[in-house]
């Protein structure tokens, strides 16, 4: 696509060079650059990318797109483009070198502090399994349809947004589903990106201007209206098509006479559904806690809000598994073994506070976290497991540049604030083993920190492992050394049966009498 057409409709301050020239791709990122890139300069919170105009002239970039004045610029044949703010720029370029993919399907952008990926894996099941072609942008895991792809960020820039989207499009996805946190939206991730549905689950902060902004440019509105900044939004959100659902108040869609139980093996909530607007539902989900109240009552007023009958959707929603988000290991042991990632103090507490009426036996948690992130969060976790489980396992995931031994120290910090037991293993495979190993019939097995990832990041590798192969290899071992053994019992037993008979035999035979 030429430079030209790019800029068009673009607020552009000054422009020197060709506008003539090809643009083969658009990066923010000095290290993609390759000939005919359009290198986006960010002035970001670590690095300012101005820093490396050079580098990209360099390795053929075509363009530079700058937000300030740049001295002593490197000689080259380029075109420079001086926008008033680089990251609405490159939103919008990114948009446009795609082709503004986001307009031709309905998409979903899923909003809160917290459950946003719960809801999407749930979104997704649902599209599966009721054969519609549905597209979710999970950060590092991306399902197009039935098939997974792995992504580059956890938090994708506009070139990725844009060229998962137009994935989609080629691949003739009907639905898209977007988590969208609120940094993703304060640094124009998905500016320029058409939304159907702004869903907002929760928020622990006070509106900015520019998430008001990123609502307003949403078709339908579905606002949890039991949040503390409900009540905000509705009246500071132009966009007049506004649902509400809730288990307080009297939302558009509500629950009511919420209570725990099971279903089966699968152990969750029950709810009724009531709405002035379709008959009452009775919703059992296998999730526990009020949270995922909310999150079945967001599927279901969202997918109403796309033409699905409401008792369909419920009716779906206990076979639906979010991935990673209290995830059932299930097994021939008698034991309860749930893989959830609760990585942040507030969400474990919530988890283990909810799962705890679940529990027939001891709490083991085996809990880990990753390198490069808050010791104060380590302690606050690892206190958070002493308080609430019988059993804790500390564990390192992704140590990155840290030594794991630093990791587990942290939590056990927080630990041993409490009286509750705890063990260290930097390996988190041997800790999983551990806590399967010594579980009794009845106990709870929690594995924390990891979710849905299948990798983990070292100073020295990257290494494909997840917590759902380790658990089920641990588990499958067991059951079968069960088997074996039930096996040899019984021909031990069917052994012994045998010298019965055979001293009957003798006896009757006078062999061995008086």
């Amino acid at each position: 696509m030429k430079l030209k057409t790019l800029l068009e409709g673009l607020p552009v301050v000054s422009c020197t060079g060709d506008q003539s020239v090809e643009i083969t791709n658009i990066t923010y990122d000095s290290r993609k650059v390759r000939t005919g890139s359009l290198f986006v300069c960010i002035d970001g919170y670590n690095q300012d990318a101005h820093a490396y105009i050079p580098m990209a002239v360099q390795q053929g970039a075509a363009a530079i797109v700058v937000q300030k004045p740049v001295e002593n610029l490197p000689a080259g044949v380029y075109a420079l483009v001086r926008v008033y703010d680089s990251r609405r720029a490159l939103a919008a370029l990114s948009a446009a070198f795609f082709g503004h993919p986001s307009k031709s399907m309905n998409l979903i952008a899923l909003t809160g502090t917290s459950g946003k990926r719960t809801l999407g894996y749930l979104l997704h099941h649902f599209c599966i399994r009721n054969s519609i072609n549905c597209g979710f942008l999970n950060g590092m895991r991306i399902f197009t349809g039935n098939r997974i792809y792995a992504g580059s960020r956890n938090h994708p820039g506009p070139p990725e947004v844009q060229g998962t989207l137009k994935a989609w499009q080629e691949a003739d996805v009907k639905l898209g589903v977007l988590p969208v946190s609120q940094q993703d939206i304060q640094l124009e991730r998905t500016t320029e990106t058409q939304f159907k549905i702004g869903l907002v689950l929760n928020s622990n902060h006070a509106l900015t201007d520019r998430e008001l902004e990123f609502y307003d440019r949403c078709s339908i509105l579905i606002i949890n209206q039991d949040d503390m900044t409900s009540h905000l939004l509705k009246a500071k959100a132009r966009q007049p098509r506004q649902i509400t659902f809730g288990i307080v108040g009297e939302a558009d869609v509500r629950a009511r006479n919420v209570h725990i139980g099971r279903q089966g093996d699968k152990v969750g909530t029950y709810f009724k559904v009531e709405s002035k607007f379709f008959e009452p539902l009775d919703v059992f989900i296998p999730l526990p806690g009020h949270f995922n109240v909310y999150n079945a009552l967001a599927l279901i007023t969202c997918l109403w809000q796309l033409g699905h009958n409401p008792a369909t959707v419920a009716a779906e929603l206990p076979y639906l598994v979010a991935q990673g988000r209290t995830h059932p290991v299930y097994n021939d042991l008698e034991l309860q073994v749930y893989i959830d990632v609760a990585w942040q103090p507030r969400q474990l507490e919530s988890l283990l506070m909810a799962l705890r009426p679940y529990c027939r036996r001891r709490m083991i948690v085996v809990l880990g976290t990753a390198g490069n992130r808050s010791r104060t969060t380590r302690v606050a976790l690892g206190k958070i497991c002493g308080e609430l489980a019988d059993l804790t396992i500390l564990t390192a995931t992704s140590s990155r540049g840290e030594y794991p031994a630093a990791i587990t120290s942290d939590l056990a910090k927080g630990v041993a604030y409490t009286t509750c037991e705890y063990e260290i293993f930097t390996e988190r495979a041997e800790g999983i083993a551990r806590a399967i190993t010594i579980a009794a019939p009845g106990d709870m097995i929690l594995l924390i920190g990891k979710g849905e990832q299948n990798f983990e990041v070292s100073s020295q590798e990257t290494k494909t492992i997840s917590d759902l192969i380790v658990a089920r290899q641990v588990i499958d071992n067991l059951e079968s050394q069960r088997r074996d053994q039930a096996a040899t019992d019984g021909q031990l037993d069917g052994q012994q049966v045998k010298r019965q008979k055979q001293t009957l035999t003798a006896v009757k035979d006078g062999e061995g009498g008086i």
